[in-house]
């Protein structure tokens, strides 16, 4: 039973983490540290997201004293994510929303599939 089973002492050595594939590390023979974890945070789907929030402060930025045109703004991009909007109808809106400011329809135009 497991009651009169003798009790085992836990080993104070940590276990060796396996790679992934089983390969064997790399050694880095030339002083330099990896940036490999950084180079892989930073993957494209999170330099979009940089992208869409320096395009939004531009946004913000612009319209600083007349916000109602940024939080209209980001109501038609939320009803475009909830599919309210079509992609035609939400570059209809933004054109007429940022007329005359190029910078931001061009910007704008970054977001839209291709």
């Amino acid at each position: 039973s497991k009651e009169n089973a003798p009790k085992r002492k836990k080993s104070s050595k940590p276990k060796a983490k396996k790679n992934k594939v089983d390969e064997p590390k790399e050694k880095n023979t030339s002083g330099v540290k990896s940036k490999k974890r950084n180079a892989e945070a930073e993957s494209p789907k999170s330099d979009k997201r940089k992208d869409a929030l320096l395009y939004l402060q531009q946004v913000r930025k612009k319209f600083a004293k007349n916000p109602a045109v940024y939080r209209h703004f980001l109501l038609v991009m939320g009803d475009f994510k909830k599919d309210v909007l079509d992609v035609n109808a939400v570059i209809s809106k933004v054109k007429s929303m940022f007329a005359g400011d190029r910078n931001l329809i061009e910007g704008f135009n970054t977001f839209l599939p291709p």
